[in-house]
């Protein structure tokens, strides 16, 4: 007998990140920019996802924003 251990990619993922974690999250083509998670929702459109609300600082100041979670990634 043997038992069936789910894949990591069939479980479902409440949040990746938390609140107040330091990330990078990608402004433009392949601009990085340190921020900080101050918020997330799921987002019940094409495909069931999560958006990530992040404070970030670029050259010109500090700006907000709704990233996907391709465009986000831990602080290296």
């Amino acid at each position: 007998m043997s038992l069936a251990v789910p894949h990591p990619k069939d479980i479902p993922i409440l949040a990746r990140y938390v609140i107040e974690q330091d990330v990078e999250v990608r402004i433009k083509a392949n601009v990085w920019v340190l921020g900080v998670i101050i918020g997330f929702c799921r987002l019940l459109n094409k495909a069931t996802g999560m958006t990530y609300e992040v404070e970030y600082r670029t050259p010109s100041g500090y700006s907000r924003g709704r990233f996907d979670l391709a465009d986000v990634r831990p602080k290296i």
